[in-house]
């Protein structure tokens, strides 16, 4: 669907395999950018509908929680989300912010692409929740409260 634009940031180990494919493959909805300035990446979040977060398909992931998810959720953009394990417990299935898609399946991620890209509705209810959920449990200044309150009390 050349309706559907994707934009990559940054340089990861990928990057020169994924450039020549989208030649070979006369892509034109596909655009890179170099890594950019942490400041600029509220108007490139603005400018999106969704952040795919993808990690490898190892056991070691499945406790990791990408920092992205944070900054794409606090503007209200859902995520698609390719990490197994405490990542998708929390903002897939508590905080309902997102899509899962297994990761390293590109038919699951193409599925759930189109579904967001079909329905706004869902798109912007997966991002109001996930903008309510990390004010609301990953506020910095809240969990420093609760930790000044349990230290108080020891």
């Amino acid at each position: 669907n050349t309706r559907i634009k994707f934009v990559l940031l940054g340089n990861g180990p990928e990057k020169e395999n994924l450039v020549d494919l989208k030649k070979k493959s006369n892509l034109a909805n596909i655009f890179f950018f170099d890594t950019v300035a942490k400041d600029k990446m509220p108007s490139i979040l603005h400018s999106i509908n969704t952040s795919i977060i993808p990690l490898k398909k190892l056991e070691l992931f499945k406790g990791a929680i990408p920092s992205k998810i944070f900054e794409s959720l606090a503007m209200k953009k859902p995520i698609l989300l390719g990490v197994d394990g405490e990542a998708k417990e929390l903002f897939i299935k508590d905080g309902k912010c997102g899509l899962f898609f297994e990761p390293e399946n590109a038919n699951d991620l193409s599925s759930n692409i189109l579904q967001l890209f079909n329905d706004r509705v869902m798109l912007n209810l997966l991002g109001e929740n996930g903008r309510k959920y990390v004010s609301e449990k990953f506020n910095r200044d809240l969990i420093a409260e609760k930790f000044w309150d349990y230290l108080l009390q020891q």
